[in-house]
């Protein structure tokens, strides 16, 4: 099988490597060769209208009640320092942001509404030097949870990696990645994977590479939808779906996700799937490609959505009916 760097021209070879394009081009070699998960051509323009209906001037919608804003911040901080404090929350949120269902009571908002709160209590517990230090009670206590966390080893580990790091090469704080982007969501995700081991989301699949990069994108997602979209990135329509559990769900539910037999069956019997298993891959990489489709039929119909806000709505339709649809796919895993 010939290789994501043959596949580049002589001219290119020179040039840092696109994570975005990496992710988009490898999912749809998974999509195309896939056995367990196909997608319905039907069901995808149904929902590219759904989409379109209801967000029909492709508004920028963040949640900013439920992550840390400048607005949270005393007006007598230096905006520019208070700008800081939200990328380095944004950052460190989602870090770990990646596992909640081991614990049925947890949720995405518990992580972040806990550190939003621990944060406007203490806006140093997420300095470089404070993550180096964390343990699993620290952690416990910075989410504000009453008990300890799904795999808070591993969300341990990533925060002091994520401290490392960025005292290391970015002066100890995440809008320094931000800068060194220089406006390009695609070299923001590009540096952070390129610095931190912790968000290289990637996979073999059927002996070629695939790549995810999941929290790397979202990362880049939700500085932009948190700093009011616009001017913070040139290129925010480059990044691809966050392939998580949440939105193949809707996807399926939907009838856009159509799951083979043997599939289907440990699924809905809330089987765990192995990470890097053919069909854990395939789940995630056709998420991937199917909100592909759904941005390329929205065009069509005239609009100019991207993928990161089908991807917003989709997780969104999700989340309102999570208590009632538990059959998503199971995997521990550190990347979602």
């Amino acid at each position: 099988r010939e290789s994501a760097a043959a596949r580049r021209s002589p001219a290119d070879l020179g040039r840092p490597m696109d994570p975005c394009a990496q992710v988009r081009a490898s999912a749809q070699r998974v999509a195309r060769h896939a056995r367990h998960v196909r997608l319905d051509a039907l069901a995808l323009e149904r929902l590219a209208r759904q989409c379109v209906a209801a967000n029909p001037d492709a508004a920028v919608e963040f949640d900013a009640d439920l992550h840390l804003s400048k607005s949270d911040l005393p007006a007598s901080m230096a905006a520019s320092v208070r700008e800081a404090l939200v990328v380095q929350s944004i950052f460190v949120t989602d870090a770990m942001n990646f596992c909640f269902w081991p614990d049925h009571e947890l949720e995405y908002e518990h992580l972040a509404g806990g550190l939003k709160r621990s944060i406007l209590a203490d806006a140093a517990c997420i300095d470089a030097g404070r993550l180096q230090a964390l343990d699993e009670e620290g952690l416990r206590k910075l989410l504000e949870w009453p008990r300890p966390v799904p795999l808070a080893a591993q969300r341990v580990r990533l925060l002091r990696e994520v401290g490392e790091v960025l005292e290391a090469a970015f002066g100890g704080q995440a809008i320094n990645i931000l800068k060194a982007a220089q406006g390009s969501a695609v070299e923001f995700v590009r540096l952070i994977v390129a610095h931190f081991p912790g968000f290289r989301d990637q996979a073999s699949y059927q002996a070629d590479q695939v790549f995810f990069y999941k929290r790397a994108q979202i990362v880049a997602g939700d500085v932009w939808g948190a700093l009011g979209g616009g001017a913070t990135f040139h290129d925010i329509d480059r990044l691809t779906c966050f392939a998580d559990y949440r939105v193949p769900v809707v996807l399926r539910r939907e009838g856009a996700l159509v799951y083979s037999d043997a599939l289907a069956t440990l699924v809905d019997g809330m089987k765990e799937l192995a990470p890097g298993s053919e069909m854990e891959v395939e789940i995630r990489a056709c998420t991937i490609n199917a909100v592909e489709q759904i941005v390329e039929r929205i065009q069509q119909l005239g609009h100019k959505h991207m993928p990161v806000q089908v991807d917003w709505y989709l997780w969104e339709l999700g989340e309102r009916r999570r208590d009632e649809e538990r059959n998503f796919h199971r995997t521990k895993f550190i990347f979602y």
